[in-house]
């Protein structure tokens, strides 16, 4: 099977570059042909940084390029990713023109919301989804805090709901949580070209260890407001006991961090570190905690967890739920920095015993729904059914 891979690399390599490049990695395993189309916005220089958004309408460059590639390397299928800023919807009409299926994993809520996480001033926002014209994205200026910005990709998610886009015969979409799938149902999406399969999760060789050794707990992601990093700096400041906090990750609230390890010495900032160290981190603490105040479509990082047999703590409700609801995970309200609190001071006392415990559901959990295999093969078969149904 011949698999042309289209993904847009985002500046700052995220969840869903990961998930891209495990899945190029996973299909080849499989004995796939996988041809990658790719673009990077760390390329975007100068004034276009400035229009940029203005492609999501219709980028002609984007459509050329694929129809290039189509005709170039003959494809079975197309597994679209991220699509933003440089690529757009556009390509799904050339698909659909070619004959050619595509499959667009996705990764985040931008085609139902101009700022892509349903989310607006630190909590989660669902005003767009009942509106027909998503005209608060306009008005909370929701893409950068801009309205010149967040106009284009208001005008393309209607353009594209008006001219019957998502309803193309050729085209399937994936999502990584069944939160994610019914949040975009209620968008009025068509639920039964909507298939739930979770991201590939590709764990690397790592240093041994013991879970006699485990420690503190550990935030691993990107350092931004809706990811909840705040909220857990608040917490730490209030919880008393001696346990570590490691902190791993990059983004636009890294001062945030670092002055709170320089006040507080149970803080401890890594910085970005290579997989392998995240999971040897990861495999050594106590729990990982992820408290975003968004909706989140996955959570890689909790998954990850799982698969060293770390506890999670996390947010109620979403996606994040659904895996803490699988591996008896805690869940909290971030907002609400006294259950955080109790939460990390909860699994920070556990005996041996219940941790132990603890440690063996969650290695459960992650070989039922995310192992490597599983998780690849369902992908290899979801493409034979559509191409089956599209013969």
């Amino acid at each position: 099977m011949k698999v042309l891979a289209l993904h847009n690399y985002y500046q700052v390599r995220g969840g869903e570059c990961v998930s891209f490049d495990a899945e190029v990695k996973g299909l080849e395993e499989l004995g796939c042909e996988v041809v990658k189309s790719t673009y990077n916005s760390a390329e975007i220089a100068g004034s276009r940084k400035l229009t940029v958004s203005i492609s999501q309408l219709w980028s002609c460059a984007a459509a050329r390029k694929l129809r290039s590639d189509i005709q170039e390397h003959r494809p079975d299928i197309i597994h679209v990713h991220n699509i933003f800023p440089q690529i757009s919807r556009s390509c799904y009409w050339v698909a659909h023109k070619l004959s050619v299926p595509i499959v667009q994993t996705l990764h985040n809520y931008r085609p139902i919301c101009a700022g892509g996480l349903l989310a607006l001033n630190g909590e989660p926002c669902n005003k767009c989804l009942n509106s027909s014209w998503q005209y608060p994205a306009i008005v909370n200026r929701c893409y950068r805090n801009n309205y010149l910005t967040s106009i284009p990709l208001v005008l393309s998610n209607q353009f594209h709901h008006q001219i019957g886009t998502n309803r193309l015969s050729n085209v399937w979409y994936t999502t990584a949580s069944d939160f994610t799938k019914n949040k975009y149902v209620e968008a009025g999406w068509d639920a039964s070209r909507i298939i739930v399969k979770p991201n590939l999760i590709d764990v690397p060789e790592f240093s041994s260890i013991t879970k006699d050794i485990r420690s503190g707990v550990i935030y691993v992601g990107r350092l931004s407001e809706e990811k909840g990093i705040r909220e857990l700096l608040i917490a730490w400041s209030k919880y008393k006991g001696n346990e570590q906090l490691t902190v791993i990750g990059n983004g636009p609230l890294i001062e945030d961090v670092v002055s709170a390890s320089k006040i507080d010495q149970r803080i401890r900032y890594l910085g970005e570190l290579p997989i392998e160290e995240v999971f040897n981190h990861m495999a050594c603490s106590k729990a990982l905690v992820q408290p975003s105040v968004c909706y989140e479509t996955f959570g890689r990082t909790l998954a990850e967890a799982l698969a060293v047999g770390t506890p999670i703590i996390t947010s109620k409700g979403g996606a994040l739920a659904e895996i803490a609801q699988r591996s008896s995970g805690y869940q909290v309200d971030p907002k609400r920095p006294d259950e955080l609190v109790s939460a990390i001071s909860e699994v920070t006392n556990l005996s041996n015993s219940s941790m132990n415990e603890l440690s063996f559901k969650a290695k459960k959990v992650f070989e039922e729904y995310f192992s490597y295999s599983k998780v690849n093969q369902s992908l290899l078969s979801l493409y034979r059914e559509i191409l089956e149904i599209n013969k």
